[in-house]
């Protein structure tokens, strides 16, 4: 293998350019903590962020697609006739089910929590996985990270 610039540059001491503090705590998050749970981390942040954004500029119910959603997953708690058979009448049941640990809160169920946490989850599991198939394809970390 050819030793290209770079090489020769790093051999000969000239990659001090990060401070000692900055380096050793990225020896410790390398040595402490996996690429999965950073992603996670970052994912979650993410999640996070993009809620905050969508709510604050009204987006969290602006479709009615999503109200309606959200709507049926809260009649299967209140309602006059509450329970499973108000499940999949125009949507499939899959969105409501998960938000149904969250939607008979009346806080959670307004502001569009309920019905934003589990699409939250599952871009942090898509990242997760997403990250998994990118490195056993290609068994490199850093293609895992793209």
């Amino acid at each position: 293998m050819a030793v290209t610039a770079a090489d020769r540059w790093f051999a000969a001491g000239q990659s001090r350019l990060v401070p000692r503090p900055l380096m050793s705590a990225y020896r410790w998050l390398r040595m402490h903590v996996s690429d999965e749970l950073l992603i996670v981390i970052v994912a979650v942040i993410l999640s996070i962020i993009f809620y905050v954004w969508y709510d604050a500029h009204g987006w969290t119910h602006k479709f009615i697609d999503s109200q309606v959603r959200e709507l049926t997953g809260r009649r299967v708690v209140v309602s006059r006739t509450p329970g499973l058979a108000q499940l999949g009448y125009t949507w499939l049941p899959l969105t409501s089910v998960f938000m149904l640990p969250l939607i008979w809160n009346d806080t959670l169920f307004r502001e569009g929590i309920a019905s934003s946490a589990p699409s939250m989850a599952a871009f942090v599991l898509a990242a997760v996985y997403m990250y998994r198939i990118g490195r056993l394809a290609t068994g490199s970390r850093g293609a895992g990270w793209v």
